[in-house]
């Protein structure tokens, strides 16, 4: 069973860092805060998202077991993928309305 649940923290860790390095790719640019913040902000932040998305779904939803070791990883790593993706749609939109977070 420890085997599992780390399998499924580095898949949503690395389905948030995927998560990210797509965002910065696709705009291009890198993002205006610099040096030890820049990635706790740019990668660290969306890998804990991802980790907690993946762990959330995987308790709710899917459960781990019978499942393959490393397809509860690509099933994480799609959960944390889309729960940055999320978290990084909401702080856009309360941007946009003003709000501060």
């Amino acid at each position: 069973m420890p085997s599992a649940f780390i399998a499924l923290l580095i898949g949503g860790l690395v389905g948030g860092i995927i998560r990210s390095c797509v965002g910065l790719w696709k705009y291009g640019k890198p993002p205006k805060i610099s040096g030890k913040t820049r990635l706790v902000w740019a990668f660290l932040l969306p890998g804990i998202i991802g980790m907690q998305a993946a762990f959330s779904v995987s308790e709710t939803f899917i459960g781990t077991a019978g499942l393959d070791v490393w397809k509860i990883v690509v099933i994480s790593a799609m959960a944390g993928y889309v729960g940055a993706d999320i978290v990084n749609s909401f702080y856009k939109i309360f941007l946009k309305k003003g709000i501060r977070i």
